[in-house]
């Protein structure tokens, strides 16, 4: 019931994820349906809009670190971040934002099993890594399949991501429109 009153209570929610942003839609909009609300991707922002949810702000890099930066010292009191399990956004935001998980990340033997089916056989050069998250899934995977990963360039949207990566074979995205920037350099190399 907490978390409850803290959605409620809060005048600005983060959403981080396309699984928040389905879940603020679906579940929560209710709770708090005139919150503004602070996201990391246009794309992120028009699903939003086109679930009737006026005051959308955007990151100006689809990263947390950009959004984080939105959130001031005399916002923070009355935000509120809806989040993933292994948000990673948290740490650049100030103490006094509250947080309330909202789904755990879902990674079982079955899953990784179909992954390793989808990509066995094919050789991969450049990877597009989004989370700390999804690296650790694919490091998993690659461990099962390692000749399909044996010279690999990994492109991040972040340095929070790029951290996590220990290949000397990372390129940091950067600026407004990161993603599309990131998909433009792998497209070049």
């Amino acid at each position: 019931m907490a978390d409850i009153s803290l959605i409620k209570q809060s005048q600005f929610l983060i959403l981080t994820s396309p699984v928040s942003v389905n879940l603020y839609l679906d579940r929560l909009k209710s709770l708090n349906p005139n919150a503004n609300l602070l996201v990391i991707s246009p794309k992120m922002a028009n699903i939003l809009k086109a679930g009737g949810i006026r005051d959308v702000r955007v990151a100006e890099e689809e990263n947390g670190r950009s959004l984080a930066k939105w959130v001031t010292s005399e916002m923070a009191a009355k935000t509120c971040l809806l989040r993933g399990d292994r948000s990673a956004i948290q740490q650049f935001l100030p103490k006094s934002v509250r947080q309330v998980m909202i789904y755990e990340n879902y990674w079982d033997q079955q899953l990784a099993d179909t992954a390793v089916q989808q990509l066995g056989g094919h050789r991969f050069t450049k990877v597009l890594v989004t989370s700390p998250s999804s690296f650790e899934r694919l490091t998993e995977i690659a461990k099962r399949i390692p000749e399909c990963f044996s010279d690999v360039t990994y492109y991040t949207l972040g340095r929070t991501t790029a951290k996590v990566i220990p290949s000397g074979k990372v390129i940091v995205g950067e600026g407004p429109g990161v993603l599309r920037n990131t998909i433009s350099k792998m497209c070049e190399a």
